[in-house]
């Protein structure tokens, strides 16, 4: 939860692990600049309903004066949601409906104070919660009772609550959850806490409301508080444990396969130097003319000479016609390659830009999506420096697809692979809307580019998503947008888009690539599907229609 990545590191050692930054008490932190490893998402303050065993302890009111001040600072540095603080202790009764009452008043008090106060509510994206099992019970009945219908369902209560007084929550995280004994230690050994976990975890995967779920790997000697046994880790090898193995398959499905041993950066991998090989030299004969020793083979056999000066002219001659004849095939063969890449890009683009399947080996489509990316960035450099005309750089219609924008960042030119008709309606949008324009062509761009789309994507897409969601909703009685002549004009705009088949492509893509942010991805699914024109461009794609059905399939149920 720091909001730093560790020192040493990059993304690259990460791989696909992703960090959440946290401010996490009372003390005034900063923020590192939204990059990978790091999400775009905050956390709230930890356990600020109480002030013992890691908890914060902070008022409500202080705690309000901070959240501003907080999300305001991460929002400079491009975080853009943010999870309530995590509270430790239960929802009052009335959201658990427990009859013996209790419970922490903390949460719904933050959030009713959140209501009165301008940019708050907007800033409340989840609800943060913990969740610790006293007896770690094996019973399905007992543990969908007690920690989902009670537990869960309380927060789903609070969450509904105060969307219906003008918030957008859209969902849960549960930051800690673990089995944590009581009096009798029934959570006291790793079987223990793996029985519960096999039980849980699933519940919670099957609850679209569950955004996210983080277990507290903890026991003795990690934490001053338990003795419990929930450690994911060896911690002397540093390997998941059989309690960490269950975890990880648990979550992704998939079963543990330990790691080939691997080197922290900062420590350099030992090799060994290469072992001179020795060469045999005969000493009856010199090696010169001759590159390389000329050996008398041995045992019978006709012996070997020196060639003479008749046969060194003879070689020689040879030796020229064949380099002659080696520059031509390689001259054919660059431009065989040259011709065949451009016309092979010219293809692949025009696929991506209408949206058609590309059934090429992935190997082929990996090799083509790293031409268009290299063409991208020769052309960018070239514009930058030189400030030629695009057209002379890509040679018509082919490549060179990225241009300087006014904002001194990199979009798509749409007018690289785009009829007139298409051209027009890109700039139209560009004028109507332009921070969803450029959210358009940036997404795209990704899709030409993997090693850009892993890196990039998280930030095009939320990019996009607050583009798409700053759209006024559809009236059947004003037009798309409204009554306004601009917004009537925005309609159009945005109805016109020729790209629409690629958004829909990105849009998907992304969320089978990131489930973290599946609840968004369907949020901008649902909101393009209000316009006709985008609602008609997914229908006439099988496939596309397809994979938006069995990803977001309990949506789609209750449309």
């Amino acid at each position: 939860s720091s909001s730093y990545v560790q020192v040493g590191f990059t993304a690259v050692d990460y791989e696909q692990v992703r960090l959440v930054p946290q401010f996490w008490g009372k003390d005034a932190g900063t923020f590192e600049q939204v990059r990978l490893p790091l999400t775009s998402v905050v956390l709230g303050f930890n356990e600020p309903d109480q002030a013992v065993m890691g908890g914060t302890g902070i008022e409500v009111m202080q705690a309000l004066d901070l959240w501003m001040i907080q999300v305001q600072r991460a929002q400079l540095m491009g975080y853009a949601e943010f999870v309530a603080p995590s509270i430790a202790q239960s929802l009052p009764s009335r959201y658990t409906g427990l009859e013996e009452g209790g419970g922490s008043e903390w949460l719904p008090d933050f959030l009713q104070g959140c209501l009165t106060r301008p940019g708050c509510p907007e800033s409340i994206d989840f609800l943060g919660f913990h969740l610790y099992e006293p007896n770690c019970v094996t019973d399905p009945d007992t543990v969908r009772q007690w920690s989902m219908n009670v537990r869960v369902g309380s927060m789903k209560k609070l969450r509904d609550e105060f969307n219906a007084k003008g918030m957008n929550i859209k969902g849960l995280w549960l930051t800690e959850f673990a089995g944590r004994s009581g009096e009798d230690g029934k959570c006291q050994t790793l079987q223990q806490q793996l029985g519960w976990m096999q039980v849980v975890v699933p519940m919670l995967n099957a609850d679209p409301d569950v955004v996210a779920y983080s277990w507290f790997s903890y026991g003795a000697g990690r934490s001053p508080f338990f003795n419990d046994n929930a450690n994911l880790w060896d911690y002397a090898t540093g390997q998941l444990n059989q309690l960490g193995e269950a975890y990880f398959t648990l979550c992704s499905g998939h079963s543990w396969e330990a790691p080939a041993p691997t080197f922290p950066p900062s420590q350099p991998v030992w090799t060994a130097p290469p072992v001179p090989v020795p060469v045999p030299v005969n000493p009856g004969l010199s090696p010169a003319p001759w590159k390389n020793p000329v050996f008398t083979p041995a045992g019978p056999g006709p012996s070997v000479s020196p060639p003479g000066p008749a046969d060194s002219a003879a070689t020689g001659s040879s030796s020229g016609r064949s380099a002659v004849w080696l520059h031509v095939l390689s001259v054919a063969l660059l431009l065989g390659v040259a011709v065949g890449g451009t016309w092979s890009l010219f293809w692949y683009r025009r696929k991506l830009r209408t949206g058609q399947d590309i059934d090429l080996p992935p190997l082929l489509l990996d090799a083509l999506a790293m031409l268009d990316s290299t063409v991208h960035s020769i052309c960018t450099i070239v514009k930058r420096i030189v400030r030629v005309d695009m057209a002379a750089c890509s040679g018509g219609r082919v490549g060179c697809l990225a241009v300087c924008s006014d904002s001194g960042e990199d979009s798509i030119d749409s007018t690289g692979s785009l009829s007139p008709t298409e051209t027009a309606a890109m700039e139209a949008l560009r004028l109507q809307l332009p921070q969803l324009a450029m959210a358009i062509t940036a997404s795209c761009k990704l899709l030409s580019d993997r090693r850009a789309f892993e890196n990039e994507c998280e930030n095009v897409f939320q990019s996009l998503r607050r583009a798409v969601l700053q759209l006024p909703s559809p009236s059947s009685s004003s037009g798309f947008f409204g009554q306004s002549r601009s917004d009537t004009e925005g309609a159009m705009a945005f109805e016109g888009v020729p790209t629409k088949v690629p958004v829909w492509e990105f849009v998907l893509l992304f969320a089978e690539k990131r489930r973290f942010y599946e609840a968004q991805a369907n949020e901008v699914c649902q909101r393009l599907e209000l316009s006709p024109a985008w609602a008609q461009a997914l229908a006439r794609n099988p496939k596309l229609r397809q994979r938006r059905a069995a990803l977001f399939r309990p949506s789609i149920a209750g449309v």
